[in-house]
């Protein structure tokens, strides 16, 4: 009877209380992380969430808050999956370091060099400039939000956009683009010889003990799947005229989740396309800060705010997004889809990392991911 109590309010702990063997957080900073995110969730009219803290290197909570499933109520567990969104770059950008460090890869080599399906532009483009959104790359359109085309390989992906002209000189500016991240999927593929899938789950997922994590799928029955929603407020109505279909604005009500339309990620491939739990993302970051997945240079050169060819700064590290000092960096990366949101706040030299999934798309919690290590940094 406990434990299912325990389930039916989103809580999941280890019968010891403790998590991944290590003890988990003193009851009063849970308490106040139970506040945040029930308060985010109310503002933001969020119908479910999943949250995991890490300290020390070390997974110290995770919890489930609210509903998976609105019209079954079924509860958030740590189980549930959300979408990764961006946070899957996070993933892509290890390896392709992880590639350059075995000699297989060169991050100064144009990309033809591993991804020879992508064809020469007016002017090269680099692996590193990918990695950072300096490449030129297109960035997703509008049509992307609602994509029901099903990409079945990296090579169809890279198909899709692989004869658009690039939108700017690389190394000029930073323009964020899904379709440089599908190219470097296929340069992981090119350098490793092996399916991007494949090697993410041999050389980072498996390594970094990610068990649930998986490619989305519009068409397979996925267990413990969260529902997708989207709230349609005044502001969001006018800020994404021409998005909103006639069936949106006739079947919907403002600020009351609705059900989000399909969308198959396949076009994002390497960029936006697995299911995941906060869980799994903290123990990727776990692997990370502890060297399991990258050494000492290139996880320094994973958190380096890589400039511009006239030395702007850009705030943009490999896939993360960065700020703070030298020895004292601020990491996050926050990913939205129609289906749902993922994102990540990491702490290299406290150790620290906060992650929060969501099943409402274009929402994303940077604000509560900030109220969280101010909860736990210090405690």
């Amino acid at each position: 009877m406990c434990r299912r109590l325990l389930l039916l309010t989103g809580v999941f702990l280890l019968p010891s209380g403790r998590l991944d063997g290590q003890t988990a957080a003193p009851p009063d900073g849970r308490a106040a992380t139970d506040r945040l995110v029930e308060s985010y969730m109310r503002d933001q009219r969020v119908p479910g969430a999943s949250v995991a803290i890490v300290r020390d290197s070390r997974l110290v909570y995770a919890r489930g808050f609210g509903l998976a499933n609105l019209e079954d109520s079924v509860p958030v567990t740590i189980h549930t999956l959300f979408p990764t969104a961006s946070t899957v770059k996070l993933l892509t950008a290890t390896a392709v370091l992880q590639l350059a460090e075995q000699g297989k890869l060169a991050l100064d080599q144009p990309i033809q060099t591993y991804c020879p399906a992508y064809p020469r532009k007016q002017w090269p483009v680099t692996i590193a400039q990918l990695l950072v959104h300096q490449g030129g790359v297109r960035p997703s359109v509008g049509a992307e939000v609602f994509n029901r085309v099903h990409y079945g390989s990296v090579g169809a992906a890279v198909a899709a956009f692989a004869e658009d002209s690039l939108v700017t000189k690389p190394g000029t500016k930073q323009v964020y683009s899904n379709a440089g991240y599908v190219l470097l999927a296929c340069a992981i593929e090119g350098a490793s010889k092996e399916p991007y899938a494949q090697y993410l789950r041999g050389h980072i997922l498996v390594p970094a003990g990610m068990a649930t994590i998986r490619p989305a799928s519009i068409y397979r029955v996925i267990p413990h799947r969260a529902g997708a929603y989207m709230v349609r407020t005044e502001a969001n109505t006018r800020q994404w005229d021409g998005l909103w279909t006639s069936a949106h604005l006739a079947e919907t009500s403002l600020d009351i989740p609705f059900l989000a339309d399909p969308l198959d990620e396949s076009f994002a491939i390497g960029a936006s396309n697995y299911l995941t739990t906060p869980t799994d993302l903290a123990r990727f970051v776990i692997a990370l800060d502890r060297g399991t997945l990258l050494g000492h240079d290139a996880r320094a050169a994973m958190f380096t705010d890589h400039a511009t060819a006239d030395g702007t700064l850009t705030g943009r590290g490999y896939a993360w997004m960065i700020s703070g000092s030298h020895d004292s960096v601020v990491a996050r990366l926050a990913g939205s889809v129609w289906t749902g949101s993922s994102a990540v706040l990491f702490l290299p030299s406290d150790h620290f990392a906060a992650v929060v999934s969501t099943n409402l798309g274009f929402q994303q919690p940077n604000a509560l991911l900030d109220s969280l290590a101010g909860v736990w940094r210090h405690r």
